[in-house]
């Protein structure tokens, strides 16, 4: 990838005995604006899950994260509730 890898706007592949494939990202912005488009377009299509991050895929990968937290220390005020 180019530059900065979650903000890249071309990345190359690279295989072996071939030329590179470059190929252009279209950059949506700094954070999560191509998910907010996504959950408007769910909503919009009157779908209650994402075909693509189904709920549980969801809820799996919040408690990875706060696995994640526990084992380095992170906590938040709002873990005492």
């Amino acid at each position: 990838m180019h530059s900065r890898f979650h903000h890249c706007k071309e990345l190359s592949v690279i295989t072996e005995n071939k030329d590179p494939i470059i190929i252009s990202v279209d950059y949506q912005g700094n954070g999560y604006g191509y998910k907010l488009a996504h959950v408007r377009d769910c909503i919009r299509e009157g779908k209650a899950e994402s075909p693509l991050v189904s709920h549980t895929d969801s809820l799996n990968l919040i408690g990875l994260l706060d696995k994640v937290r526990a084992l380095i220390g992170v906590k938040f005020k709002q873990d005492a509730v």
